[in-house]
């Protein structure tokens, strides 16, 4: 048995999505081994939301490719990927922790649950998820749309990168659970 991470945002609870999303997981082999609602700490958020230069970076890159360098500039007064990163970091943090959330610990069969719960999630950009995804089916927000409004993308959601999903899993364990 391997196990996988994933907790529901606070735009999926507000839309009544909870139920929805659990059964796509449940209909795929997953259990729920620990489920639990609450809000993240600011505490918690920074440690889920860390500051490595690899993934600010990234998160800049595909910002940049989002709205365009120029727009970037426009909005945020950078094109620095790294500086953008950051600030994208920042918008996640502050909603992770601004209301409650579903932490769900699933088990399931095989060494690679994690990348199939990522699989069934589908890709952070709910526009270019994936239709058979819970983002692909269910999301109605883009990172495009988030960028341009300055805050973080409401894509319902969060699964671990396979990774991390252990080091997820403790987090959670010693902070919320």
């Amino acid at each position: 048995m391997g196990r996988g991470f994933i907790y529901i945002k606070k735009d999926g609870l507000r839309r009544g999505l909870v139920g929805q999303m659990l059964s796509r997981l449940e209909e795929k082999g997953f259990v729920v081994s620990r489920i639990k609602s609450g809000r993240i700490s600011d505490k918690l958020a920074a440690l889920l939301y860390e500051d490595s230069e690899e993934q600010l970076s990234g998160m800049g890159t595909r910002m940049m490719e989002s709205v365009g360098a120029d727009k970037a500039m426009e909005l945020f007064g950078t094109q620095d990927a790294y500086m953008l990163g950051k600030q994208i970091n920042a918008w996640n943090r502050e909603y992770s922790s601004s209301d409650n959330v579903i932490a769900v610990v699933l088990e399931g069969r095989g060494e690679n649950v994690q990348e199939e719960v990522k699989r069934l999630v589908g890709k952070t950009d709910p526009v270019k998820a994936n239709k058979g995804t819970i983002r692909g089916d269910l999301g109605d927000d883009s990172i495009l749309i988030s960028n341009l409004e300055r805050r973080t993308v409401r894509n319902l959601i969060h699964a671990s990168d396979p990774v991390r999903v252990e080091t997820e899993i403790n987090l959670f364990e010693e902070h919320f659970f």
